[in-house]
């Protein structure tokens, strides 16, 4: 029996893989930013790479503890680069 909670997971992952390709494609654009127009690969590109890993397993993932999971590495690497930026890391 298909229950409501059933299609609301369905739903959220469904729509998590796109937004995850989606970043996945745009973090890929930044780092091809980055070689053709800037510095070429950098240690910002090295931070892009990893959340595209990230992405990339959410993606492929249905798990729900994947996702908290997943969502709790991008903001804790987005947090840090804010960091690392102010400090004037990059």
């Amino acid at each position: 029996v298909n229950t409501a909670r059933d299609d609301v997971l369905t739903a959220y992952f469904q729509i998590a893989r796109r937004f995850s390709i989606t970043m996945i494609v745009f973090f890929g654009w930044m780092i091809g930013v980055d070689v053709v127009f800037g510095d070429g690969l950098t240690a910002a590109s090295a931070w892009n790479a990893g959340v595209m890993v990230v992405f990339a397993v959410l993606a492929i993932s249905q798990q729900r503890r994947v996702h908290f999971a997943g969502g709790a590495v991008v903001w804790l690497i987005f947090l840090s680069l804010l960091a690392l930026r102010g400090a004037g890391a990059f």
